[in-house]
């Protein structure tokens, strides 16, 4: 991933592209923020914050594309879906082909993929606050999975 310096106004990524019209008002610097994909089109709050935490995570705590692909069968995809649960649900109802199923907490709880000291997902009564970083990390979850099955679709077609 390239590295991208800083707007001093917004402190989103800068790219190679202008930044008219940015929605984080930083008086036209050459933001990142407007620039989606080779598109001019504002992102919205969510998604930035996603990208955020997804360079976050590859700057701070080193979970470079190599780390990510140790990480088979699902196991990044598990995660997001674990952060991505409402916490404090006693139990949920699947409608499946051959009745309802019920699910509790405690089941959900269970697809967490990794060794529960690295566990941050937000508890019973958290906050909004705690619940949005929650989701945030989700998204980047989800992110990395898809580099991750990218990766692996450009290596089985060399």
């Amino acid at each position: 991933m390239p590295e991208f310096p800083r707007c001093q106004k917004c402190d989103h990524l800068i790219s190679d592209h202008s930044c008219e019209g940015c929605v984080y008002g930083c008086g036209g610097q050459d933001c990142s923020c407007t620039e989606t994909f080779g598109k001019k089109a504002p992102l919205v709050p969510g998604a930035m914050l996603i990208f955020k935490e997804r360079l976050r995570q590859i700057d701070s705590e080193g979970w470079s594309a190599d780390h990510d692909d140790e990480h088979f069968g699902g196991a990044l995809a598990l995660a997001a879906a674990s952060y991505a649960l409402p916490p404090g649900r006693l139990f949920m109802e699947i409608e499946a082909p051959y009745g309802s199923r019920h699910l509790s907490w405690d089941d959900l709880a269970r697809i967490w993929p990794f060794d529960n000291s690295w566990d941050k997902r937000p508890q019973e009564g958290c906050t909004n606050e705690e619940r949005i970083r929650g989701l945030v990390k989700a998204g980047a979850l989800v992110a990395a999975e898809i580099d991750r099955l990218q990766r692996v679709e450009q290596r089985r077609r060399r």
